[in-house]
């Protein structure tokens, strides 16, 4: 089954950064505000994620560092993820490849300057707000932080959705329509399309050469 991927983007300048030792840190995502997705990550939403998937952890799957998401370009390592009351400080080795050279070199220039999550959400660990109409994030689960040259329109949270849906009107269509839908209705078609798609990779070869779902007909019975 293929774990749905977001993005979230953080727009700071990195903290330091040490060309010569080829060192870099800086935040990859903040805590406490409300995003242009409606969403607020609290401190203690990537602790579980860490422990298990982080620097110091034994996971031979560690939180990984790349190049724009790319997961066939890795930059180099995370020797530190940490939460801080201001959201997740990394501290990282980059490698002598050309995208970590790149990278280096453009983080020392200025002209690199965000940072940018890939994650899952723990649906059971988020908590509609009314009062403010957002959602406020307990847990996710982090795959990667990656240096990016602009940030990924957090308005279009199904960016990672394309890689799964070979339609590029009908992602458009699809992330129209969930700009438009209140909170409750986005989170409720975000979670009933990821379980259509787990469905689907599960049913058998000749499963799929059946008629294909209709997903703008989907989403147009659950806006609210």
């Amino acid at each position: 089954m293929e774990t749905q991927l977001w993005y979230k983007s953080f727009k700071k300048k990195a903290i330091d950064v040490d060309e010569a030792g080829r060192k870099v840190s800086g935040m990859l995502a903040s805590f406490g505000n409300i995003d242009d997705g409606r969403d607020m990550l609290l401190k203690g939403c990537f602790a579980k994620s860490i422990t298990e998937h982080g620097p110091n952890s034994d996971s031979d799957r560690k939180i990984s560092f790349l190049w724009g998401h790319d997961e066939k370009d890795p930059i180099g390592r995370f020797t530190a993820l940490e939460e801080t009351d201001k959201g997740l400080y990394f501290e990282a080795d980059i490698d002598d490849v050309p995208s970590g050279n790149r990278a280096l070199k453009q983080y020392a220039s200025g002209t690199l300057n965000q940072h940018s999550i890939g994650f899952s959400y723990v649906w059971d660990k988020m908590e509609y707000i009314e009062d403010g109409d957002f959602f406020m994030v307990k847990e996710v689960k982090l795959y990667e932080g990656s240096a990016v040259a602009f940030g990924m329109n957090e308005r279009t949270p199904f960016l990672g959705f394309k890689s799964l849906v070979n339609d590029a009107d009908l992602m458009q269509q699809i992330e129209n329509d969930l700009t438009t839908m209140s909170p409750a209705s986005k989170s409720q078609t975000r979670k009933l399309i990821q379980k259509i798609l787990s469905l689907r990779k599960d049913e058998p070869p000749q499963a799929l050469k059946q008629e294909p779902i209709n997903y703008n007909k989907l989403i147009q019975s659950f806006k609210i």
